[in-house]
């Protein structure tokens, strides 16, 4: 199955083009999936942070029942901790509390059957 999105919903610079001028960021998501029509987001914004669960879930409940969820990987799972680009390198410990709380922070959109487990690249 093709699904079809963005890498994200909640850009300013969309409103009044891509969304009405009035309608505030909470109802962005919403508008998204139900008035543009998309069944699938990336999330990149858990790329810099790892979310709490209950805005995971909020997400989820904002979206009709065939949405997913694509949610790019906090950054200090993904990148090697002894890279010196970074400004702190994080432990080895640091990054299995980074799975840890990643993995707790997806969890509702699991449940929901809204996380989008694999990524397949057309060819």
């Amino acid at each position: 199955m093709l699904k079809i999105g963005t890498s994200g919903f909640s850009f300013p610079d969309w409103k009044s083009t891509v969304y009405p001028t009035n309608l505030s960021s909470r109802q962005m998501l919403p508008y998204y999936a139900s008035e543009l029509g998309f069944d699938t987001v990336e999330i990149n914004s858990t790329y810099y942070r790892i979310p709490q669960p209950e805005n995971m879930l909020a997400m989820a409940g904002k979206t009709p029942e065939n949405f997913e969820f694509v949610v790019k990987g906090f950054r200090g799972m993904t990148h090697d901790p002894f890279d010196n680009r970074l400004e702190t390198r994080p432990t080895h410990e640091e990054v299995e509390d980074y799975f840890h709380k990643f993995n707790e922070a997806v969890e509702p959109l699991k449940k929901e059957g809204k996380f989008r487990e694999e990524l397949r690249l057309l060819q």
